[in-house]
């Protein structure tokens, strides 16, 4: 009887304790106490701000408020934020993080416990969260890698249509405009080119912008120009161009032309056609240069008929242009040199054309290990003018010795037909 009472009593005392201990939250049994801190994302980029979300994971108590903690330059620990609940044991904390520089940002938790503070402990290493800031990957490179406008040159109070061609290190999709430097005003915005066989060859590695814009330049002299490439995520990359505005030539009161030459009155002066040769009137006609072949300008068409892309030379073919501009105060030969910097295989020479001395050059151009061009210009210089002869051919073509003659004959024939002399 008396061991029953006394097992009665132990029971008595422990159902008393265990209703003690369920009205005593923070006094859980069973369960170790600990804080677990997760962020994500952990890795983000320098000199941005960033949303991170950081998790906080209450065990073995009940937390009357969990804060975010962030390591000090000084390795001090500031209080940065305070996480909401989301639940008995779950907290969560969404806010900015970012450095201007790259480097890494260390979190840590604390739970308020009434009556007790904890803090996740340093030696877990899930207590302790890392986000490391790193340096944004540059933007990509874009390079100008050649420009040109066609023709170079125009005659001050003529109307004339101008191409501009721009050549960029890569395929991107970007902002390509031609500007006036003087006065940034915007003259045409360049769109990628549309390729064949052949310019798809040559340009596997590029992107072509092509563009054309009208002017009617009142005043000689020399117009800056700029091409400004621009994009998402990149540095905006210029090219300086400048067009020439010649003078405008004086009523035609001079030489006239001589037998079998045929006149160009924009630029004042005449010359005999080669037999076998074409002038492209729609150039000319539109402000262009005097451009010549010897093979109906059969560069290759598009589907609708049009030229295409300035396509490759053909076998047995070759072209003579004709252009003027200003000499910007350069003597002719400096000029010459100048404006072929950068040509393969350069050589220099004096000519007379017939009776004035001229300038006269030879160089190579290089497009494939298959395509290179053999290549002759004349300059020769008009007071403050050059008036620009060239010729082009495939290197190695066997009609190179009649295209050399052709382009003779024509530079032989040539007359000034504005008393220019």
């Amino acid at each position: 009887m008396r061991h029953r009472k006394s097992l009665v009593f132990l029971g008595f005392i422990l159902l008393a304790a265990a209703v003690f201990l369920r009205s005593q939250p923070n006094m859980t049994m069973m369960v170790k106490r600990g804080l677990v801190l997760s962020a994500n994302p952990t890795s983000i980029p320098a000199g941005q701000s960033v949303s991170v979300t950081f998790t906080a994971q209450v065990m073995g108590a009940v937390a009357q408020q969990v804060q975010l903690l962030r390591a000090g330059p000084d390795g001090t620990t500031v209080v940065v934020g305070t996480f909401q609940a989301t639940g008995k044991t779950g907290y969560t904390l969404q806010m900015p993080v970012g450095l201007k520089t790259a480097g890494t940002l260390t979190f840590a938790a604390r739970a308020i416990i009434p009556g007790v503070a904890i803090r996740a402990s340093p030696d877990l290493a899930s207590n302790k969260v890392l986000v490391s800031v790193v340096q944004a990957p540059p933007p990509p490179a874009v390079r100008i890698l050649g420009a040109a406008l066609n023709p170079k040159g125009i005659v001050q109070g003529q109307a004339a249509n101008i191409s501009v061609e721009a050549s960029l290190s890569t395929r991107a999709p970007l902002q390509v405009i031609l500007r006036r430097s003087d006065t940034n005003a915007t003259l045409a915005t360049l769109s990628p080119a549309q390729s064949n066989e052949a310019y798809t060859m040559m340009a596997a590695a590029y992107a072509i912008y092509t563009g054309t814009f009208s002017m009617v330049a009142q005043d000689a002299g020399v117009i800056p120009m700029q091409i400004v490439v621009a994009g998402p995520n990149i540095s905006a990359v210029t090219a300086d161009l400048a067009l020439s505005v010649a003078p405008a030539p004086p009523a035609q009161t001079g030489t006239q032309a001589g037998a079998g030459n045929r006149s160009f009155s924009r630029f004042g002066l005449s010359f005999a056609i080669p037999a076998g040769w074409q002038v492209n009137q729609d150039i000319y006609d539109s402000g262009g240069p005097i451009a010549l072949d010897n093979f109906a300008s059969n560069f290759g068409q598009t589907s609708d008929g049009r030229l295409c892309c300035g396509g490759v030379l053909p076998v047995n073919g070759a072209t003579i242009d004709v252009t003027v501009e200003s000499t910007n105060g350069q003597d002719v030969p400096s000029f010459a040199r100048n404006e072929l910097r950068g040509a393969e295989n350069t050589a220099f020479d004096q000519v007379r054309m017939p009776a004035i001395a001229a300038t006269r050059a030879r160089y190579d151009n290089t497009f494939t290990p298959s395509l290179r061009y053999s290549n002759q210009a004349v300059y020769l210089g008009q007071g403050s003018l050059v008036y620009k002869f060239y010729l082009s051919y495939r290197a190695g073509d066997a009609r190179a010795a009649d295209f050399t003659n052709a382009f003779q004959g024509l530079l032989n024939s040539v007359q000034f037909t504005t008393g220019q002399q």
